[in-house]
């Protein structure tokens, strides 16, 4: 038996058998969201096939996961009039036209690229999209601000990377916070519950009691916002 067929309402799905020298069947999804079921070298085929199908549910409930995360986390490659877009937690049109002067213009649901070649349009959009983020992350950093000056936290020195694994990461020793591109694909909120989720790791290494206490007293609302990091990018 190479492979198990699970039929569903979202198609088929192909579940390739392999038998190797573990204790258990187990089944996973591969990186490049093909689907494997692994079992021991004696496992008859039959109790294989019956434990593919016991998973069907978590098996569709996770393909659908992973391709969400797919395409909510892929970064921009490129940029072509018509398409829409994940930004900010919503659908965005995308729309090039040839300007006097490359520039970037969002207005509603629309981000006008003026620019006179693809090429150029791509490059345009990148560097504003990243800026975008940046003075959205600062104008927040700048409102909780206070709440940490008065208990004696200095401003953290902020810098932005392309990380998959987290959101943000706060070093409490050195005052330094990284906050990932793809926040770009979140909600404002969400975005919102990042930043001031990393600051309180100035102040609290773990997510203790206190740490929680500390977001409850300050963002009421924060498992709401926490949660629409998973409708809105959703969880790599």
């Amino acid at each position: 038996m190479k492979e198990i067929i699970i039929s569903s309402n979202r198609g088929n799905v192909a579940v390739k058998v392999e038998k190797r020298y573990i204790k258990r069947i187990r089944l996973r999804i591969r990186r490049d969201g093909s689907v494997v079921v692994s079992a021991p070298y004696l496992t008859p085929e039959k109790e294989i096939e019956a434990f593919v199908k016991s998973k069907a549910a978590w098996l569709m409930k996770n393909l659908k996961k992973y391709e969400d995360a797919k395409r909510y986390a892929d970064f921009f490659t490129s940029v072509n009039c018509g398409d829409v877009i994940k930004f900010l937690g919503g659908n965005f049109k995308i729309d090039i036209v040839t300007p006097d002067s490359p520039r970037v213009v969002l207005d509603g649901d629309v981000i006008t690229i003026c620019a006179k070649e693809q090429k150029l349009a791509f490059l345009c959009f990148t560097k504003w999209w990243k800026q975008y983020l940046k003075d959205l992350v600062y104008r927040l950093i700048d409102g909780f601000m206070p709440i940490f000056a008065a208990k004696g936290i200095a401003r953290p020195s902020i810098s932005f990377k392309k990380m998959k694994s987290m959101w943000g990461h706060c070093n409490r020793q050195t005052g330094e916070i990284v906050f990932s591109y793809y926040l770009i694909k979140a909600d404002v909120s969400a975005i919102e519950y990042v930043v001031l989720h990393e600051m309180t790791h100035l102040i609290y290494l773990g997510h203790g009691k206190d740490f929680h206490s500390f977001m409850d007293k300050y963002m009421p609302d924060n498992r709401k916002k926490r949660a629409l990091l998973k409708t809105t990018v959703v969880d790599r």
